[in-house]
């Protein structure tokens, strides 16, 4: 590897646009806490619907089998929520660490901060890839069941 520093050049206008993007990139990671906050509420809410129908069946096995089955949910829901916590955390890193960097001139934080911004598009690879998945897995399914449903016949 070449440690040539001034094969690069960093400009006035590349530091405005780290700057940019900083402040873009702290916006969307306050929008993605906000979210999952209100995602958060509404999944124990929702949990509480199911709890409360659960007891107004009448039924007793019915009421267990819809109390066991609303905690999971709620596990795997909070669960799926995981993965996008440390995504809009990683971006939060990223912006404040570029923009730090930027003002300081400080390398080390500069590092740091594309270090966040990879990490970002790591774990939504992840994610990508798992959806994408789990979309081919019900695609599979789906037919699957539909022709197990209609069976073509000679």
């Amino acid at each position: 590897m070449d440690n040539n520093q001034s094969s690069l050049q960093i400009t006035a206008a590349a530091k405005f646009y780290w700057k940019a993007s900083a402040s873009w990139a702290k916006f969307f990671a306050i929008l993605g806490f906000v979210f999952l906050g209100i995602y958060l509420l509404s999944i124990f809410s929702i949990g509480e619907s199911f709890r409360t129908l659960a007891m107004l069946s009448g039924e007793p096995s019915m009421a267990n089998l819809m109390e066991q089955s609303t905690g999971i949910m709620v596990g795997i829901f909070v669960l799926m929520m995981v993965p996008s916590f440390f995504m809009y955390l990683f971006h939060w890193r990223f912006a404040n660490q570029v923009r730090e960097a930027v003002d300081n001139t400080d390398q080390a934080q500069f590092t740091n901060a594309w270090r966040n911004f990879r990490n970002h598009y790591r774990v939504f690879g992840i994610m990508a890839i798992i959806g994408v998945a789990f979309w081919l897995v019900f695609i599979i399914a789906a037919a699957a069941a539909a022709s197990s449903a209609f069976p073509i016949s000679d």
